[in-house]
């Protein structure tokens, strides 16, 4: 620091061009303690679907041994609504896997220094070629679209824009309901992180939405 301290002096006391390289060198040495005082963060991370339930134990045996070799420090884990929710049980998913079963993973994780952040698909991704998901499976009264049916053969792209399915994020009950399920798969995981999806909203403000319709997509986008 009194190397970076004298060139810094030397700023105001030398001629103009000497200034200008002394002042060059003191912003690089400044920004080389910098970078030196607050390292950054490496992460190496996986985000993986979550194992069925006979594959626990297997899914737990890759965590302690190969992604601990390989110095894997974070794990996005894609649950969604295969949990047994005690919240909303009618939410439950197949093959849901159980508090015990999550206690298992995030027991390896911790014993690896692995970041465990659960994901469910907010918004986006409620429903995936013919098949609705499980909150607008429930709950149909959430889907933005309502008037746009699935259908049995899925081609993409066509005429309706179907890609997949939104729920509608000014629903009065919706979020009481998405809240409560990302509370508990947090707490599940002991987790301080969670993944909310988001990606390849395709519809949001729909014009035929009685509730959005005229309102500006990336400011209900942001509030979500």
């Amino acid at each position: 620091m009194q190397k970076i301290f004298d060139l810094f002096i030397s700023f105001f006391t030398n001629s103009m061009k000497t200034k200008h390289i002394l002042f060059l060198a003191f912003l690089a040495s400044f920004s080389a303690f910098v970078m030196h005082a607050q390292p950054v963060a490496v992460v190496r991370g996986l985000c993986l679907n979550a194992p069925s339930k006979s594959d626990v134990d297997r899914f737990v045996k890759l965590i302690d041994t190969t992604l601990a070799a390989d110095s894997v420090n974070t794990i996005v884990l894609r649950i969604d609504y295969r949990y047994e929710y005690k919240s909303h049980p009618e939410l439950r998913a197949n093959d849901p896997l159980s508090e015990f079963d999550l206690k298992k993973i995030a027991d390896a994780c911790q014993k690896n220094h692995i970041r465990l952040i659960p994901q469910i698909n907010l918004l986006g991704h409620q429903s995936w070629e013919g098949q609705v998901g499980k909150l607008l499976e429930v709950y149909p009264q959430f889907d933005e679209t309502p008037s746009i049916q699935l259908p049995k053969d899925y081609k993409w792209p066509n005429a309706d824009g179907l890609y997949c399915k939104s729920y509608c994020p000014l629903h009065h009950d919706v979020h009481k309901v998405v809240f409560d399920v990302v509370d508990e798969i947090v707490e599940a995981c002991r987790s301080d992180a969670f993944h909310a999806g988001m990606d390849e909203v395709f519809y949001i403000a729909h014009p035929n939405c009685e509730r959005c319709k005229g309102e500006d997509p990336t400011v209900l986008f942001a509030r979500e």
